[in-house]
């Protein structure tokens, strides 16, 4: 399933076009990732086949001509070609109709070949644009849209001449004369493009855009939410505590060097206060505060875990009573672990990764295994450009590790690799895509033949500081949550059905899905990192959960030859494979290349 929407915004654009995003994702809602992209991304990155569209909205077409040159246009076109979807309104209508008289530029698509005029809004048959049945009809998505809508701007709008004339191109709305169409579709190649020569932003008022919007992109197949989602707020307070009381004092102590004289520790653009025990206020003086420091986040520190009562959706003590056992399952009473034994809980974040990498004087002051878990995250990162969708039932924390100069500094590439790994060994049906993606393998709608579904992955962002290397991995993996593809509750789910009541697996709440990863994960980094016979018995494991062994791909890394993957080095975890043709070995770093499994095609990243 394809889960990034792309919108292209010209880079002197990008700050100052934040709604646009957010409008699309509280209609769109969380099972897709909607991203800005400029025409660089366009031009280098190998986006095509991890997008289900591409939104091209109203911004100076000058700009458009300028920026979008003949590589991102046929990498445009051959996507819609191959079967993309492309929503253009305004400008990124005129930039791909072959007609736009004066302003026929030489990066046209070509799209629509009749023609697209401007339109005179002094004249009262414009200002009436009516929805034909094909758009305000779909089955799948129910609308109280009136079929005439009364247009709201006083800005330039088109409209499509001829329409009739091509068979490819239906009319889905048009202006009070029906031989102006407003909105088109067009069938190009295997793919869609809906012309709106309508601004969808500024042309309607909020209701009946919203409304509008989720007809049109209902049209490409994408699944909407039911109804507008509204985008959580931030929390203005977290909660931490610890293992045992100790530890949550010694973090108190080392984070206490950075408080400022007014009582703030600033990470980054994001402001703290701690809230010890004995500070807590009463309520008048809670409402006092906030009212204050609206901008200050607080984190109460609590020496024993608060109640339920306090973080309803991440039980703090249930959390370290899983811990406690886990640990105890794997490695008995008597061995000193850390991973998770302080615990930094906001229940909407922008993201855990950001939280704990955006300042590393405040990274240097954390104990190694210091975790921090978000109920929901608004921003959540993942590799390269991806950030990574969460909404409600999504398991999603970073973990901070220092890791020693005496330990080989190449290997730290393993690091994504191990807590992949922990989280597929938690005893489900899990497999690994090179560098750090967890996928699923299921059946989808009904069809007999499995499917690879992705399921998750892992972010790592490291800075050295005197002699280690500080280290935030971050995880994020569909537990409870039905979409944007299944969850690993889902999966245990179907599994219990197909087996006898003795097999059956228990379902995983956040807290203990949480311990089992961090203690697979502890494991697994103290026995690659402290054996002496090096990687060999963490690969050996590796190998059975991935799904790369002896798979031929395609390197456009070098020229595009065929080649067998063969493993990944023991000495810096790079992708070993074997060029068919010459049998010449090549090794590729997960951080500069970009791995399409289903094609079988390894791209240069950007």
């Amino acid at each position: 399933m394809k889960t990034n929407i792309l919108v292209y915004t010209p880079q002197k654009y990008i700050q100052s076009q934040p709604n646009v995003i957010n409008r699309l994702k509280s209609i769109i809602g969380n099972n897709y990732d909607i991203i800005h992209v400029d025409s660089k991304a366009l031009n280098d990155e190998p986006w095509q086949d991890t997008i289900c569209c591409l939104i091209v909205p109203n911004i100076d077409i000058d700009i458009y001509y300028d920026e979008l040159k003949n590589k991102a246009n046929k990498k445009i076109k051959d996507y819609v070609l191959g079967g993309g979807n492309y929503l253009g309104f305004g400008s990124g209508v005129a930039y791909v109709t072959k007609d736009l008289g004066d302003q026929r530029g030489q990066n046209s698509l070509d799209f629509f070949l009749g023609d697209y005029k401007k339109i005179d809004l002094s004249t009262s048959s414009s200002t009436v644009v009516e929805l034909m049945p094909l758009l305000i009809n779909q089955n799948n998505e129910p609308s109280t849209l009136s079929q005439q809508i009364q247009l709201s701007t006083d800005e330039t709008l088109g409209y499509f001449e001829d329409v009739e004339k091509f068979l490819n191109i239906k009319t889905l709305a048009h202006y009070k004369d029906p031989s102006q169409a407003a909105i088109i579709q067009c069938e190009i190649g295997s793919g869609k493009a809906i012309l709106c020569g309508i601004d969808l932003y500024s042309s309607l008022i909020s209701e009946q855009r919203n409304q509008l919007i989720r007809l049109i992109i209902s049209m490409f197949g994408i699944k909407l939410s039911q109804s507008d989602v509204i985008i959580p707020k931030l929390s203005s307070t977290f909660y931490l505590s610890s293992l045992r009381p100790a530890l949550t004092d010694l973090w108190v102590r080392g984070v206490s060097s950075l408080i400022d004289p007014d009582g703030i520790i600033k990470i980054g653009n994001i402001s703290f206060r701690l809230i010890t025990s004995s500070q807590k206020p009463s309520s008048n003086q809670l409402e006092e505060t906030s009212a204050v420091n609206d901008s200050v986040i607080k984190i109460e520190v609590y020496n024993e875990p608060p109640s339920a009562l306090v973080t309803p959706l991440f039980n703090l003590k249930k959390f370290f009573e899983h811990l406690s056992n886990d640990r105890n399952v794997l490695f008995g009473w008597d061995h000193n672990f850390d991973f998770g034994s302080t615990l930094l809980y906001g229940e909407v974040l922008t993201s855990t990764q950001t939280i704990l990498a955006n300042d590393f004087k405040f990274t240097q002051q954390l104990p190694t295994g210091f975790v921090c878990v978000a109920t929901q995250q608004i921003q959540g990162r993942g590799r390269g450009r991806n950030s990574w969708i969460s909404p409600p039932g999504c398991l999603q924390f970073s973990i901070m590790l220092r890791h020693s100069l005496k330990l080989n500094p190449g290997s730290m590439v393993f690091i994504q690799y191990l807590l992949s790994l922990a989280v597929v060994e938690a005893n489900i049906p899990l497999r690994l895509k090179w560098p750090n993606d967890i996928y699923a393998e299921i059946s989808l709608d009904g069809s007999s033949k499995p499917e690879l579904v992705k399921i998750g992955g892992v972010i790592v962002n490291s800075n050295f500081i005197k002699d280690e290397f500080l280290i935030i991995a971050g995880c994020g993996v569909n537990l409870t949550n039905s979409e944007p593809t299944i969850s690993i509750n889902q999966l245990i789910t179907t599994y219990n059905k197909s087996v006898h009541s003795s097999k059956k697996l228990p379902l995983f709440s956040q807290e203990q899905f949480l311990s089992l990863i961090l203690v697979n994960f502890e494991n697994l980094y103290k026995e690659f990192y402290q054996n002496v016979h090096g990687p060999k018995s963490f690969l050996d494991i590796y190998y059975k959960r991935w799904l790369h062994s002896d798979q031929v791909v395609v390197l456009e890394t070098h020229d595009n030859q065929k080649a067998t993957i063969l493993g990944i080095t023991t000495d810096f975890g790079f992708l070993k494979a074997m060029i068919i043709d010459t049998n010449e070995i090549v090794m590729l770093q997960p951080d500069g290349n970009s791995f399409d499994m289903m094609k079988g095609l390894i791209s240069r990243k950007a």
